[in-house]
């Protein structure tokens, strides 16, 4: 009877003959099916943001995690502390990582939740001791002088037992910023809602209280990538001369998000404008009172640089 209480957790049909062993003769035949399947318990993702300090052998590296099922999570950053039990929003406290030698380091972080792995009774509960998701953080720093680290993070889930790549970047130490009237911000533009399901994370804003356009535009020429006087990539702040027809004129400019700031996502910043220098078109993804539009505007005088409005759509 201990096999066929074991049977009675295994999915699938099942049929059982009864024999005498003596006589050969069959006793019974028992069938049944078995038809409810186990749901395992998904692991935490989560990625990494990591800043720069103002000393060179140490970052700083801040966990963002997520549970599908909301179980609660925790991270272990070293075998040697306590786990860092995380908020609702699934983001950590700053972590300080030193760099103790030249060339690279690997870092290796475990973010767990509070849940069985997968159902049972007794000793099946769980699949026992281990990380459900691993980090692994890899730190080059630069000794050519120029204050830059190179890291790459990845996730390497115990389901899969592979290595995603989840990000590479550069990232140099980054003054602090200081707002003014014309730049209240390290960089301009909002993170589109995720309703939009934009491939972009930031887009021009129009602040319809003292009527701006604030906008980070790449200058291309063709459709290709190009530079005035070396920069590729502006903030311009436009003033709405009428907004009836669309008439926008540049009040300030400078050179794009020289902060380094991340969003709150803790991603670096794109542009969704651009301006051609062989067309003259201003083309943006602008957000209206929370709606988002796919717009073009033509310089209409070179010399007051104003800009006229000549498509606008609700974008998809």
């Amino acid at each position: 009877m201990i096999q066929l209480d074991v049977l009675k957790h295994l999915p699938g049909n099942w049929q059982i003959h009864i024999n005498d062993s003596d006589s050969k003769q069959r006793w019974q035949t028992l069938s049944f099916t078995v038809d409810t399947y186990p749901e395992f318990n998904q692991p935490p993702t989560a990625r990494i943001a990591v800043a720069r300090t103002g000393t060179a052998n140490r970052i700083q590296v801040k966990v963002v995690a997520n549970d599908a099922e909301n179980d609660r999570i925790s991270v272990l950053w070293s075998p040697q502390e306590a786990p860092e039990i995380l908020p609702d929003d699934g983001i950590s406290g700053w972590k300080t990582l030193y760099l103790t030698h030249s060339g690279t380091h690997s870092f290796f972080i475990e973010i767990n939740d509070d849940s069985t792995r997968y159902p049972g009774s007794g000793s099946t509960t769980s699949a026992g001791e281990g990380f459900r998701t691993l980090l692994r953080l890899d730190v080059t720093p630069s000794f050519r002088g120029d204050n830059m680290i190179k890291v790459t993070s990845s996730n390497l889930n115990s389901y899969h037992g592979s290595a995603t790549k989840l990000l590479t970047f550069y990232r140099s130490n980054s003054p602090v910023y200081e707002p003014s009237s014309s730049w209240p911000a390290p960089y301009n533009g909002v993170t589109p809602p995720n309703s939009a399901n934009m491939h972009i994370n930031n887009i021009a804003v129009l602040d319809t209280s003292n009527t701006t356009l604030h906008s980070c535009v790449r200058i291309v020429k063709n459709g290709m990538p190009d530079n005035l006087d070396g920069i590729e990539r502006f903030d311009i702040n436009f003033s709405v001369l009428d907004l009836a027809t669309g008439l926008i004129q540049v009040a300030d400019i400078r050179a794009f998000n020289t902060a380094g700031a991340l969003n709150e996502n803790f991603e670096l910043p794109d542009c969704s404008g651009q301006f051609d220098l062989n067309t003259n078109v201003y083309s943006d993804l602008i957000m209206v009172d929370g709606q988002v539009f796919d717009t073009g505007f033509g310089l209409s005088n070179a010399e007051n640089l104003t800009f006229s409005l000549t498509s606008a759509n609700a974008a998809p």
